[in-house]
């Protein structure tokens, strides 16, 4: 997607100009209102030209709109976010469904080498499947073939002349992707060792060549750059995603550190110690047994791929006559299932933020939550699922969190939502912060690790699924890795940290999908019985490296970012043991998590009966149905109706009627019921009260319209723990 916006096809402009020519807003005027001046800064003059084109035959302001974006080389990806900052309605929608699809993927790739005679004709072809339409160019040693925009090359009667490598680029207005080199040999051999490549460029667009082949941002420089047939044009330079651990070890016991990270190429490893490289130390894996003396020092793990090398933290190893201590790696590993005496998550998805349209708007947080809560339950935790809080309850929610822990107890924490870095801290934010992203007023992720260590949790396992750029904000100038910096820090053992991307990386959601990409393959994975926490983590990193989501402004891949100290061989589903103490705890869960007996009569007169169920949507969440119903087959019913505010608020918590075609309309509800969602339960006063019209016309044809009251006889779910 990093595309310039005037390379799209014109029927793409032509149908872009339908939905943002017209008089109502959001138009081509909010267009041009919400591009950052970073991006574009319109004069009050090209302003006029564009509003102008109205008067013109067959004029179009979108258009020239999208022409003068793309003579400033404006990408389609900034394109694309600056549609997304409108408000969104009909025409809005369909302009942001012209983009959607998927980028080329190949399908038929080249043979990597043909053999020729001189006087055989040549034919090559390479296949893609994406959002159409599809555009294709052919390159012969970095320089684009003329003519040659099918997906076939063809060439008649070769001659030694036409020897050499040959890649096809594969383009759509989703982004562009280029096949494996083939090697074409005209009698003779051509060692592949002696030719270097010149990169595919970009070039511009002409009435000659096929529109929507992709662009660079500038000319080419012939600046000495060369490829080889391993380089490919989304090549990414490694990035660490577990950094090795310090220990300190008795002597004689064995050492173990992990490296892990991602890149494309698949990147190489190489470990040093005290700087110097260790002969042979070349997999993610260093192992030493037994260690002596001379083990002790300061290692590092680089790696490398032919786009960049990077090296991870520092890992200080130290060797002692007694005892390793805490944090020692075992000789071995546990293989069978460890039992543990209860299993714990808090699960929060902020997802409705109040300013949402400076902060940008979200769309899975809740949904994330809810199916995350789902698995967790199936395999034996107890889940504490809120949604949508505020800075003091989240730390209420972490108090909570915190009682129910103890050294027998596997912990686990997820947050989704909107987040950021600063001062070599990661945030998190609540849905009540502001554009200011001001520290005091979110919460600092390493809180929630310092609760699960300080009740000395058995296993910790920190989720963190939010973007982690710092803001360009005053005094926000400092890029520290969290992880590196200390911000986030592991102080005991089988601690295991995930973020969603790396460090001064976004993670993204598809609004046409359920969950974000993180949830997504978390999903997937996290109620398997036969992997560990961290076997399960490294399944979710490939699996949203495979997505190829690319950050539409640094043009970085979203990689899961995993940080551990885990040294058992631990799994979320293993069995749990209760004891008498934990009982007690769950008992105090238990009480956040219990719903009205249901049904409940409500209203019985006339053979006319109306009841009320209750169901938990989350901790803090709570759907009600109301039925009317009568066996005399001489009455005529309307459904009942709620009797909510204007502002949709009782006693704190907010109300809202749910249509019949809403996505979480409960699936057991009867056709006949009407449901409401009663949502904000911590800060429910006092009792929950509820009003209902009940309407209906009797045999002898009596009409009845009556108010009924109820209150909840307790404070219902998470209300009961605050």
């Amino acid at each position: 997607m990093n595309d310039i916006i005037n390379s799209i096809p014109e029927d793409l402009k032509l149908s872009l100009a339908k939905l943002l020519d017209r008089y109502k807003e959001p138009n081509w005027k909010t267009f041009v209102s919400k591009t950052p001046k970073n991006v574009y800064a319109f004069s009050k003059g090209e302003y006029e030209t564009l509003r102008l084109e109205i008067l013109k035959k067959n004029g179009s302001p979108t258009m020239q709109l999208v022409e003068k974006l793309g003579k400033k080389k404006v990408q389609i990806c900034h394109f694309i976010d600056i549609l997304e900052s409108l408000e969104k309605d009909e025409n809005i929608n369909k302009a942001l469904d012209l983009f959607m699809g998927e980028p080329p993927s190949i399908v038929v790739e080249p043979p990597p080498e043909i053999q020729l005679k001189v006087g055989d004709d040549l034919l090559v072809r390479c296949d893609a499947v994406g959002k159409t339409p599809m555009f294709y160019q052919w390159f012969k040693e970095g320089e684009p073939l003329k003519d040659e925009t099918s997906n076939e090359l063809f060439l008649i009667k070769v001659s030694p002349v036409n020897e050499g490598l040959y890649i096809c680029r594969v383009a759509n207005v989703r982004g562009y992707q280029f096949s494996r080199w083939t090697r074409v040999v005209v009698g003779k051999e051509l060692p592949v060792e002696s030719v270097e490549l010149k990169q595919p460029q970009r070039v511009e667009t002409t009435e000659d060549n096929a529109p929507g082949v992709c662009l660079e941002e500038k000319p080419a420089e012939d600046n000495g750059d060369r490829i080889t047939l391993s380089d490919y044009c989304r090549s990414e330079s490694p990035c660490v995603t577990i950094h090795p651990q310090s220990v300190t070890l008795s002597y004689g016991s064995l050492l173990s550190l992990s490296c892990d990270c991602g890149g494309d190429p698949k990147p190489s490893f190489q470990w040093l110690k005290d700087k110097e490289e260790i002969p042979g130390a070349t997999s993610p894996d260093l192992v030493i047994s037994p260690v002596s003396q001379d083990h002790e020092g300061t290692y590092t793990c680089r790696v490398f791929n032919n786009v960049g090398t990077v090296s991870s933290r520092c890992a200080n190893v130290r060797i002692t006559k007694g005892q390793a201590r805490e944090r020692r790696i075992p000789k071995t590993l546990p293989e069978e299932p460890q039992e543990v005496c209860d299993k714990v998550a808090l699960l929060i998805g902020n997802r409705d933020y109040d300013h949402y349209d400076k902060l940008g708007k979200l769309y899975h947080p809740t949904n994330d939550v809810r199916d995350i809560a789902g698995v967790l339950q199936s395999i034996g935790f107890k889940v504490i699922s809120l949604v949508n809080l505020r800075l003091d309850e989240m730390r209420d929610a972490l108090e909570l969190f915190a009682k129910l822990l103890d050294s027998g107890v596997y912990a686990l924490f997820y947050f989704a939502g909107h987040g950021f870095e600063a001062g070599g801290k990661s945030y998190l934010m609540p849905v009540n912060a502001d554009e200011k992203y001001d520290c005091s007023k979110s919460l600092p992720a390493n809180d929630v690790l310092q609760i699960m260590q300080e009740r000395e949790a058995k296993l910790k396992v920190l989720l963190i699924d939010c973007c982690r750029t710092t803001p360009s904000v005053q005094g926000m100038r400092d890029f520290q890795d969290p992880i590196l910096s200390g911000g986030l820090n592991a102080e005991q053992e089988n601690v295991v940290i995930a973020f969603g991307c790396c460090s001064q990386g976004r993670v993204f959601e598809h609004r046409l999908k359920r969950n974000g990409y993180f949830a997504i393959h978390l999903l997937e994975h996290l109620g398997d019985h036969e992997k560990n926490v961290e076997q399960i983590l490294l399944e979710v990193a490939k699996g949203v490296r495979n997505e190829q989501i690319y950050d539409s402004f640094t043009g970085r891949l979203q990689m899961v970012y995993r940080h551990s100290s885990f040294v058992e061989n631990w799994c979320l589903c293993d069995d749990i043991i209760t004891n008498e103490k934990r009982s007690l705890l769950a008992l105090h869960w238990q009480k956040g998590h219990e719903l009205p007996a249901s049904p409940i009569t409500v209203y019985e007169r006339d053979n006319v009966i109306a009841t009320i169920r209750f169901d938990a949507e989350f901790s803090n969440v709570m759907v009600i149905r109301a039925l009317i119903d009568t066996d005399d087959d001489g009455v005529i019913l309307d459904p009942l109706q709620f009797d909510i505010p204007d502002n949709q608020m009782i006693n704190g918590v907010r109300v809202e009627e749910l249509s019949k075609d809403d996505e979480f309309m409960p699936e057991k509800f009867a056709e006949e019921e009407t449901v409401i969602r009663i949502s904000d339960l911590q800060r429910l006063k006092g009792m929950l009260s509820l009003r209902l019209k009940v309407t209906y016309i009797t045999g002898d044809n009596r009409s009845i319209n009556e108010i009924v009251q109820y209150e909840l006889k307790d404070r219902p779910l998470y209300a009961k723990l605050v």
